[in-house]
């Protein structure tokens, strides 16, 4: 058994995971465990993604991506008919926000509504953004997501979406 800390953002939730799968190890990128060791009283310790690696098959992927400021991971796993992913906070599926003022800073970064780029997440958790969604486009076209799982709303599961995500990062670094 295996746990991922996704980045170091999402740290509330590790000391419960934790108490949830005791035999399981717990793995962060390098990013993430230093803000999860600061913000969390009961993560414990996180091993490095490195450790991980070894006990993933061939048809799993746990990728940190350049340049994060935080230890922002993804990851995906073979599914039929493509791979299911996991794309943390670098793309969302979301409603605008109620709140006017946080509603017309989605709209505005285009980071909602529906399926987009997190654009303001990218701002805070990427370096290099281009570099960043560059490696996922990579990724994405290597491990063609069939179904995506956003950190943020709805999972998504439909045909065309290695085409959908496809365009989403190629527009995003152009």
């Amino acid at each position: 058994q295996a746990i991922v800390a996704n980045n170091g953002y999402h740290h509330l939730g590790v000391g419960r995971w934790r108490e949830l799968f005791p035999a399981a190890r717990c793995f962060a990128a390098p990013g993430a465990a230093t803000r999860i060791a600061k913000k969390s009283k009961d993560a414990g310790t996180l091993e490095p993604l490195a450790a991980l690696q070894p006990l993933l098959g061939e048809d799993v992927g746990v990728i940190e991506a350049p340049a994060s400021r935080c230890g922002e991971t993804w990851a995906w796993a073979k599914i039929a008919g493509g791979y299911a992913w996991f794309a943390s906070d670098v793309l969302a599926n979301m409603e605008l926000p109620k709140s006017f003022v946080i509603g017309t800073l989605f709209k505005l970064s285009k980071s909602a509504p529906g399926y987009k780029v997190f654009n303001l997440a990218a701002k805070v958790i990427l370096a290099n953004k281009k570099l960043a969604l560059g490696t996922m486009l990579e990724d994405v076209r290597k491990h063609p997501p069939r179904v995506m799982v956003p950190a943020h709303g709805d999972l998504l599961d439909r045909a065309t979406l290695a085409a959908e995500t496809e365009q989403l990062l190629a527009a995003a670094i152009a």
